[in-house]
């Protein structure tokens, strides 16, 4: 019978050599319905309730008019030579929305217009089209109206869970246009919690590459660390040239978003220190001056 092998401090360690995470998603494709969204939240207790909302979330019903006012924003038919169509809110009334659909027409050799060829009417009491032979433009428009009175999609979830989720991770963005975030390893838990909301809706995915601890990967994360970091204490200190021109009082919400901003800024800072290993001394510093610039200017207007 061969021996047990020997546990050794060298064996019975692991030592954990991730760094923390890159992030990005695909939402293009997302549509659920508000209860579905709830049945979610409620399963990673992220949905609020009365008496405990904070740092949750509120799921509204979907507006109908407002879906139609977006639709119609949003859609379109043909382009160049062909035929070209539009959408428009014409009328509302109590329980009812009228559309037009609108074809580009010319008028002589140098005018042109918009001319109505045809009304669509939507009941709100009961979520249909009272149009019983619908053409082809408004079929589409049609189509495109119910699927946003039916379902929240990207347009909603980016901006109301998935950005402030990676905001209470204090991720970086590290691509100006958005998109590819970093998030410490201090925050794995919210980040997979996140990973699971995103994959129960349904054709959306929240993609994780795990970051080793190297030194080029500390780099790229420190850069841009320091880009988030002076973009936000520039996008402040805007705002205190604003206080400085203006005759005006500085509100009270106006200086504590001022000012919590600026904390939040400090967190940052403290946590990718801690992350990559590196002094961030000179952002601290920035940072502490737009915060006692900020301090001066609420002491002189009040």
């Amino acid at each position: 019978m061969s021996a047990a092998p020997v546990q050794t401090a060298a064996t019975s360690t692991r030592i954990d050599l991730r760094m923390g995470a890159f992030v990005w998603w695909d939402l293009e494709s997302t549509q659920v319905t508000p209860d579905h969204l709830r049945r979610v939240l409620t399963a990673e207790g992220l949905l609020a309730t009365p008496g405990d909302e904070d740092g949750k979330y509120k799921v509204p019903d979907i507006d109908p008019v407002g879906a139609i006012k977006r639709a119609c924003q949003e859609w379109g038919q043909g382009r160049g030579n062909a035929d070209r169509f539009k959408a428009e809110v014409t009328a509302q009334e109590p329980g009812r929305v009228y559309v037009g659909i609108l074809r580009h027409e010319r008028e002589g050799q140098r005018e042109v217009a918009w001319k109505q060829q045809e009304t669509l009417c939507y009941d709100l009491t009961t979520k249909t089209w009272t149009n019983q032979f619908p053409s082809d433009q408004a079929s589409a428009f049609m189509g495109v109206v119910d699927g946003f009175v039916t379902y929240l999609d990207h347009r909603w979830i980016r901006p109301f869970i998935l950005l402030p989720e990676l905001a209470k991770m204090k991720a970086i963005g590290l691509k100006k246009n958005g998109g590819f975030y970093f998030v410490a390893l201090s925050q794995d838990d919210k980040l997979r919690r996140l990973k699971r909301v995103i994959g129960a809706l349904g054709r959306s995915v929240l993609n994780i590459v795990t970051v080793e601890n190297d030194a080029d990967s500390r780099d790229a994360v420190a850069n841009g660390t320091r880009e988030h970091v002076l973009g936000q204490v520039a996008e402040i200190r805007a705002t205190l040239k604003e206080w400085r021109d203006s005759s005006r009082k500085i509100r009270t919400d106006s200086q504590a978003t001022a000012l919590g901003q600026l904390a939040e800024l400090l967190d940052i800072a403290g946590l990718y220190e801690g992350a990559l290993e590196v002094s961030l001394n000179d952002l601290r510093g920035e940072i502490e001056g737009a915060r006692a610039d900020a301090l001066a200017l609420i002491a002189e207007k009040g």
